[in-house]
């Protein structure tokens, strides 16, 4: 199954194979402290369920929350959470059930949730 996400630019959809899960209480919110630092953006932790033509079956990934902005001074943000990904070459099946032929298959896999910092804003200069 391919299913459309929209992206944190509206305009960009991205394509997203098979079915993904949020892990129950598998998610951090901004602001949250871990290790003595607070958290800039919020992140989920899911389990993406491939096609059963993939091997591996199942990807871990993390995802930004729905809470898109980071690093707030007097309630207006000065960033903007953004998903990074990284590709990871995965099997897929090409052939049949009686006769598997695997090819390698470039996945794009959401790893981490990034604030980057408006370079107009009088943070920048502490970047």
């Amino acid at each position: 199954c391919l299913h459309q996400r929209r992206s944190n630019d509206a305009s960009i959809f991205l394509r997203i194979l098979g079915d993904v899960h949020v892990i129950p209480f598998g998610c951090d919110k901004r602001g949250g402290e871990e290790d003595g630092y607070l958290r800039l953006c919020g992140a989920c932790q899911a389990i993406r369920r491939l096609p059963d033509t993939f091997f591996p079956p199942f990807i871990n990934e993390v995802m930004c929350d729905d809470d898109k902005a980071c690093l707030y001074f007097y309630d207006f943000p000065h960033g903007k959470c953004t998903q990074k990904h990284m590709n990871f070459v995965v099997l897929k099946n090409v052939g049949t059930d009686d006769c598997q032929i695997w090819q390698k298959f470039n996945l794009n896999v959401r790893v981490s949730c990034e604030c980057f910092v408006d370079e107009m804003s009088f943070f920048a200069k502490y970047v």
